[in-house]
């Protein structure tokens, strides 16, 4: 459904909507919002009119942009730790496009696009969350068609250090320290050595 907002709108039981020169159902909403039930488009930009009578159409149009279905398919990284908001995740997927209606969605949790790259890319801060969970993320216009084509990303406990079993090594390297601590998560640790930071395992 796309929302029509305007002002002294009627209850009705025959409003219709045109898209371009279409014609679909639409409904009543409040005195301020009509839902209109969008037919087949084909990407592009057309106009909308509605009618409270099924007869008599707006005189002013609104301009509709139709894009292709956008879809998500890989986040990086796809591993967040829980409590941290802010980190750039960087999203492959089909269908992007640059505009400020663009939205993130982590599960519910909706944040705007950070960065358009292209129509296959786009740079999303994520939000925020106090549990871990595995959530997924996708990117959208409305929250009705979010969540649809996304990737999945999971919110993990930061780890917790309590030791290591080689304290010291040659300033060449190679040297295998064992960490040991809690809330690991294997294929997501990282170990950084001042600011050299190198895959655990």
């Amino acid at each position: 459904e796309v929302l029509v907002k305007g002002s002294d709108i009627s209850p009705s039981t025959r409003i219709s909507c045109m898209f371009g020169s279409t014609v679909s159902t639409g409904r009543f909403v409040s005195s301020s919002i009509i839902a209109c039930l969008a037919p087949d488009l084909r990407p592009g930009t057309l106009q909308l009119r509605v009618s409270l009578n099924g007869l008599d159409y707006s005189g002013t149009a609104l301009a509709l942009k139709v894009a292709h279905q956008i879809t998500v398919s890989k986040a990086t990284p796809s591993t967040l730790t829980v409590g941290t908001a802010g980190v750039d995740v960087l999203l492959y997927g089909t269908g992007f496009f640059d505009s400020p209606s663009m939205m993130c969605y982590f599960g519910s949790l909706a944040t705007p696009v950070k960065t358009f790259i292209s129509s296959t890319a786009v740079i999303c801060e994520s939000p925020s969350v106090h549990t871990p969970v595995s959530t997924m993320v996708s990117v959208a216009v409305s929250t009705e068609t979010a969540g649809h084509l996304g990737a999945s990303v999971t919110y993990v406990k930061a780890p917790r250090l309590t030791g290591v079993s080689a304290p010291f090594g040659p300033v060449s390297g190679g040297t295998v320290v064992g960490v040991s601590g809690a809330d690991f998560v294997e294929g997501a640790v990282f170990c950084r050595f001042g600011e050299f930071v190198v895959r655990f395992g």
